[in-house]
């Protein structure tokens, strides 16, 4: 003991000790530096009920928050206030398409029990190779420093048909046709004026009633079909001309005659060699025609284009022609457009309405 502490009292053992000092204290400030600045492993997970993987119908707009809303920051497994971070995700685009389905595709969507409407349409793109889906990135940032990002798939898909204005029974005359070109008109929700073509013939050389169909297919085969009759008439006969009798005698129709000879056409007779009657009996041959009674307007059916506000909340989304058409795909519609809609439902005739959230 005695010779250490005269080590200590040396000048060497001096300035030795004061190293040593230093450095246990910079070694503690080092451990506490790194203690303090532990490596931290963030991860965006998805927390949405569905696949995080979605379908978004041509030409709609879906807003960012809803996307990232469905996504929670974890920092080392353990969930942290998002509301000190940002996540952000880049616009989704629905102005292209993924895949362009085919009428059998169309029927099996609007008529089977899909489950996952994602995994329905990436496996319709398998079999045909004619698309991929697009690849969105979801980051999330700590003021400008990126700490975590993930990413999903977006398949674009066009499942509305166009609509075509009403159209009515067009009458003619034998051997006088009709032209078609331009004469319907249809619209599809996101392109605008769509070209309507009519399919079958009429014979003009005879009287009857043709059923046609008016067409209109957009550019991504979506078709709408309406009936229409086209009825040729006969030429109307020409109306004849009030009857004249001879020696005099005339008629009219306001039910009074006259007669030279003596006697009336109108059933009345004189000894003066004149005769009236006021009775309203003509008997001089004019002809009176009834009018035809106007045909009865039968009841249309409403037409709405996709997306049209129609009161009461609700919003028209696509008519499926009958109840049960819509019935089979209503729950798998509203999986598929829960980014934006609250609720929908079908109406008696087939029609789809929803509400927004």
């Amino acid at each position: 003991m005695e010779k250490l502490k005269e080590w200590f009292s040396t000048k060497n053992g001096k300035i030795i000790t004061g190293v040593v000092v230093v450095a246990l204290i910079l070694s503690g400030i080092t451990i506490a530096a790194l203690l303090q600045n532990k490596s931290v492993d963030y991860q965006l997970e998805y927390v949405g009920k569905d696949n995080v993987n979605i379908v978004v119908e041509y030409g709609s707009s879906i807003k960012n928050e809803d996307i990232t809303s469905k996504f929670v920051l974890k920092a080392n497994g353990e969930l942290v206030d998002t509301n000190k971070f940002t996540i952000s995700v880049d616009s989704i685009k629905s102005d292209t398409v993924s895949y362009i389905m085919t009428d059998e595709q169309r029927l099996t969507m609007a008529t089977a029990d899909i489950i996952d409407i994602y995994v329905f349409h990436f496996a319709n793109m398998g079999k045909s190779a004619a698309g991929k889906p697009f690849k969105y990135e979801v980051k999330a940032f700590d003021g400008a420093k990126e700490i975590a990002s993930t990413s999903f798939d977006v398949i674009v898909v066009d499942t509305v048909a166009p609509t075509i204005e009403p159209i009515e029974d067009i009458e003619t005359e034998i051997g006088t046709p009709i032209e078609f070109t331009n004469k319907f008109k249809a619209k599809d929700p996101v392109d605008g004026d769509i070209e309507v073509k009519v399919e079958g013939d009429v014979d003009y050389s005879v009287a009857g009633t043709t059923e046609l169909k008016a067409v209109a297919i957009d550019k991504h085969g979506n078709k709408t079909e309406l009936a229409f009759n086209v009825i040729v008439k006969d030429k109307e006969a020409e109306e004849s001309l009030p009857e004249t009798g001879s020696g005099g005698n005339t008629s009219s129709n306001n039910g009074s005659s006259s007669n030279g000879g003596g006697t009336s056409n109108g059933g009345g007779s004189t000894n003066n060699g004149s005769s009236s009657n006021s009775g309203g009996s003509n008997n001089g041959g004019g002809n009176t025609t009834q009018p035809e009674k106007p045909k009865p307007i039968e009841p249309t059916r409403p037409t709405y284009q996709p997306g049209e506000y129609v009161g009461d909340g609700l919003y028209f989304y696509r008519d499926y022609g009958v109840f049960e058409g819509c019935d089979a795909v209503v729950f798998d519609v509203l999986i598929e457009n829960s980014w934006e809609w609250d609720s929908n439902f079908c109406d008696s005739d087939g029609k789809m309405f929803y509400t927004k959230r």
